[in-house]
């Protein structure tokens, strides 16, 4: 993979969209040798060999041939709708059912062309804002075009989750629908479901007491850590160090990744209420809005932080970024990663 591509990739977090088709094979011989599996993004699940792509079972000396392997599932993305399809899987369904969901799951794996067309918005996207840094503020105006492709990418996606849903509704029985349901009502639990939950668990003497005062003490110890870091790899004055350190907790990445989840858990139970009914639509669901909100983020941050540096150390700055080596383009300047879904 190219050096920008997987900076790119790692700047936004794992997003983007699975490569749900794998290569042919023509294995006709013994001597055939097994076929490479398309390359996966981070985060997707990994895809299966294709059968196609299985070399040719030899006869067996009585003459008779093992029985086919079994069709290999596509890869799906971790959205909400995903996730339902891949937890219909654990049901017990007809031969049919698992027909008809493979078609399923065929559908949310995602277009070989928006692949590549997300890729590439990423690494200009990228390139853009390294220019940006190198020159003292990342113009959004820059980045518009980019945001239009992710944006039409996420539309097309928000579509094929929508139609896939909708066939997995009609695909199941309601035993099964009410069996899927319940499995992740219990993953995600509303405000009073857990309030209730807390009370019993409180009542039967098993509840973990919060504590505030290590919480707090957890909290100022990440952000000395980052503050620290931050200072050394961009060698900040006394002065710059304040103000770095008032935008480390604004755009404090731990809370950020908890409201992404929380947002994500309102969409899964919205979903749920939804799937439940004798109709379904998908219409007025938010399954996810794609990537922009979040690599907004990031630009915003790191034009937080143009604002303080001086000029060479905007330049240490960019070759952090640039760096093949800087895992997570840089943990030391952004910090923890957050949650692979959808925004």
């Amino acid at each position: 993979m190219r050096r920008v591509e997987l900076l790119w990739l790692l700047l936004v977090l794992p997003l983007g969209c699975g490569q749900g088709a794998s290569p042919n094979s023509t294995a006709t011989s013994a001597s055939a040798g097994p076929a490479q599996s398309a390359p996966v993004l981070p985060d997707f699940e990994p895809v299966a060999p294709s059968a196609s792509a299985a070399p040719a079972v030899a006869p067996s000396a009585s003459g008779s041939a093992e029985a086919p392997a079994e069709k290999p599932r596509a890869a799906l993305r971790r959205s909400v709708a995903g996730e339902l399809v891949t937890r219909a899987r654990a049901l017990e369904l007809s031969d049919e059912q698992k027909s008809k969901l493979d078609a399923v799951e065929e559908k949310l794996a995602g277009s070989p062309t928006d692949d590549e067309d997300t890729k590439n918005a990423y690494k200009l996207f990228f390139a853009a804002l390294l220019d940006g840094v190198k020159t003292g503020q990342v113009v959004e105006q820059k980045l518009l075009p980019h945001y239009a492709t992710l944006d039409r990418i996420a539309r097309a996606r928000a579509a094929a989750e929508a139609t896939a849903l909708g066939e997995l509704h009609g695909l199941l029985e309601e035993d099964q629908r009410k069996e899927l349901i319940a499995g992740l009502r219990k993953k995600y639990p509303t405000a009073a479901e857990k309030a209730a939950a807390d009370a019993k668990a409180t009542k039967e003497g098993k509840a973990k007491k919060p504590n505030a005062a290590a919480e707090e003490t957890r909290r100022a110890d990440r952000h000395k850590r980052r503050s620290a870091r931050v200072t050394k790899l961009l060698e900040l004055d006394e002065k710059q160090q304040q103000r770095v350190g008032s935008v480390l907790i604004r755009f404090d990445t731990e809370l950020r990744n908890r409201a992404q989840r929380d947002a994500r858990d309102r969409r899964m139970r919205a979903l749920l209420a939804a799937f439940d009914k004798p109709t379904f639509t998908a219409a007025g669901l938010d399954l996810g809005r794609g990537p922009r909100s979040r690599v907004a983020d990031r630009v915003a941050y790191v034009n937080a932080l143009l604002a303080i540096l001086k000029v060479d150390q905007r330049d240490k700055l960019a070759r952090t970024l640039e760096r093949p080596t800087s895992k997570r383009w840089g943990a030391a300047i952004v910090g923890d990663t957050g949650p692979a879904d959808d925004d």
